[in-house]
């Protein structure tokens, strides 16, 4: 069980990261301190990505439900022909 707590504790820990992260990269942005594209070269991801990483999680789930609607729509459009 050593073995599996320590599984989880990691996995705990990756999160914890990203939402650090996330918090951080939002606030220097906004504050106009870094410019987006100088963290897209850094860490060698879009803009697009840095772009979202920087998003909170209410315009996220909105960037999701739009993209899953958008998704839906396409199909429907296809099985409609």
């Amino acid at each position: 069980m050593k073995e599996l707590e320590e599984i989880v504790k990691a996995f705990r820990a990756i999160d914890a990261a990203e939402r650090h992260y996330r918090t951080v990269l939002r606030k220097h942005l906004k504050a106009g301190r870094v410019q987006q594209v100088d963290v897209a070269n850094a860490l060698k991801r879009t803009r697009e990505m840095i772009r979202r990483d920087a998003m909170t999680e209410e315009e996220r789930d909105r960037i999701r439900q739009a993209d899953a609607e958008r998704k839906r729509a396409k199909r429907a459009g296809a099985t409609a022909d």
